[in-house]
């Protein structure tokens, strides 16, 4: 955890679940899906507004 920190990610799910061992007995944190790098943090940031269109399914047409 202590290198994770210093390369500013945060996991966003640590638990025994997201351990994996190595034959060597080496832990291997997994489930990177819910991470995020913190200086990097604007890409998760919706900036502007977005309009969608709905219209009914044009079935047969």
């Amino acid at each position: 955890m202590d290198f994770l920190e210093s390369r500013r990610v945060v996991h966003g799910d640590l638990a025994a679940r997201n351990v994996l061992l190595t034959a060597h007995k080496v832990a291997k944190i997994t489930d990177f899906g819910l991470s995020r790098q913190l200086y990097n943090y604007s890409v998760y940031v919706k900036t502007q507004n977005v309009i969608l269109k709905r219209d009914k399914p044009n079935y047969g047409a």
